[in-house]
């Protein structure tokens, strides 16, 4: 819907009537869209998946700790 919208195939009316929903959660999709647009093209999601993996990598770190026998 987003897509159509932003490409004008489709008036916001026209694709919350084909897909029965309501005109303000297209207008709220397509803000969300363009804002996830400018975060990734800004460089910030990089900075987001990196703390992601950190986490991750100190999860493992964590659950190898428990495993290993004590010295």
């Amino acid at each position: 819907m987003v897509l159509a919208v932003l490409g004008s195939q489709l008036s916001v009316a026209e694709a919350a009537r084909q897909h029965g929903v309501k005109e303000s959660l297209i207008h709220t999709r397509k803000g969300q869209f363009l804002e996830a647009g400018t975060v990734r093209l800004a460089g910030d999601y990089q900075g987001d998946r990196q703390t992601e993996l950190e986490r991750e990598d100190e999860r493992l770190k964590v659950l190898v700790g428990e495993k290993e026998p004590a010295l």
